[in-house]
């Protein structure tokens, strides 16, 4: 069971459940700041800080205009490469302990 005095965190909570939690509130017409949720973890704190929700919703049509490159993007299209479309990063990983060869190549 969970008491209203109960801290969130202590409980098992994290940041994520914590978005998680904000976003089904929000289904229900309230609304949730993180920030909130941190200062104030329990719901006898937590309960003056949610709100209801104005109902306002972000505009999910086109964006138009233009916007200026990242100089990743800038780096990209400086390159001219043949299949733009087609583009891979890789990574090289290291652990101080090593890995296991035979478990890497398995997933």
């Amino acid at each position: 069971e969970v008491g209203v005095t109960d801290n969130f965190f202590s409980l098992g909570g994290d940041s994520i459940k914590g978005i998680q939690m904000a976003s089904r509130l929000n289904q229900h017409g309230w609304k949730l700041e993180m920030k909130d949720l941190f200062q104030h973890p329990t719901i006898e704190e937590l309960t003056q800080y949610v709100e209801r929700a104005e109902g306002k919703q972000a505009d999910q049509g086109p964006v138009e205009g233009e916007v200026i490159l990242t100089p990743i993007q800038r780096w990209f299209f400086e390159k001219n490469f043949t299949n733009q479309h087609h583009w891979n990063q890789s990574v090289m990983l290291h652990a101080k302990k090593g890995f296991d060869p035979e478990r890497v190549e398995k997933t």
